[in-house]
């Protein structure tokens, strides 16, 4: 029987060590652990930040800027530490640039790069995006999200069809209707999306995952609903985690965080 991939908890927007060493001592003090999670820790990296190599409007306390700071974003070892790319349409539809950008990303991120996070792709209108995460896939575990745009154009079972025919360039999918506005998670209207996922065949090796505006509340009110069916889902979050601070900049907000991480456990031990 095939594997499926190790589940994650997930938080986005690290930028310094600092911050990794919080993330892992909040992250053992809630339990997750026993639930055999594992803590990814998403580093941003796009156009402006990693590319041009200048700061953009989100600042650098959310993402680095330069080959120096995306290198020593995280320490290897102890997280499962991800690259997040979000590349615009143009940029995506560029074959010589999404390849040249994907390979600039790992040199950077070598030694802790663990993988690559690709979203707001729009891999539901053109297989060649999907074709091109073959290139990912040989610096490590890919994720890919599966926004709103791809789940209202294809469906539930359109998304395992399609998705199926790619599984081998994939290690997790990440269903994501909030698109990073921060849009509260609606349990009933991803349970579809999930229970295709888990019951295709070709997709047997994927972890799935869940984000959306995730945040204690959210947690508390609508993840009971998706662990007690599938226990070994897969959580994210980053906009909920990044309150505005008085300054006008977004760092993770640790407290945030410790409640998230805190929500989480409480929801998994109703159910193992």
């Amino acid at each position: 029987m095939t594997e499926r991939a190790k589940p994650y908890v997930g938080v986005s927007g690290v930028v310094n060590p600092e911050q990794q060493d919080q993330l892992k001592e909040l992250f053992e003090r809630s339990g997750l652990a026993r639930y055999d999670r594992q803590l990814l820790l998403g580093i941003k990296a796009v156009h402006k930040t990693q590319w041009l190599d200048i700061e953009n409007k989100y600042g650098r306390e959310w993402y680095p800027v330069g080959p120096d700071e995306f290198a020593r974003a995280v320490e290897p070892g102890g997280t499962f530490n991800i690259a997040q790319l979000c590349l615009d349409q143009d940029q995506a539809a560029t074959p010589e640039y999404r390849e040249s950008f994907v390979k600039r990303v790992a040199s950077r991120g070598n030694p802790w790069l663990d993988g690559m996070q690709f979203d707001m792709l729009d891999w539901h209108t053109d297989d060649a995006l999907l074709d091109f995460l073959e290139t990912p896939k040989r610096f490590g575990k890919v994720i890919l999200q599966c926004h709103r745009a791809a789940m209202e154009s294809l469906g539930p079972r359109g998304i395992a069809q399609r998705l199926g025919e790619h599984a081998r360039s994939l290690d997790y999918v990440l269903f994501d209707a909030s698109h990073g506005k921060g849009v509260p998670m609606r349990s009933n209207s991803l349970l579809h999306f999930v229970d295709a996922a888990y019951e295709s065949p070709e997709l047997a090796h994927v972890g799935v995952g869940i984000a959306g505006g995730l945040d204690a509340d959210v947690i508390k009110k609508e993840l009971p609903v998706v662990v007690a069916t599938f226990p070994d889902i897969c959580v994210d979050t980053e906009g909920k985690v990044h309150p505005t601070a008085p300054d006008g900049s977004r760092p993770i907000s640790m407290a945030v965080t410790e409640n998230y991480f805190d929500g989480l456990a409480r929801a998994l031990s109703e159910v193992y």
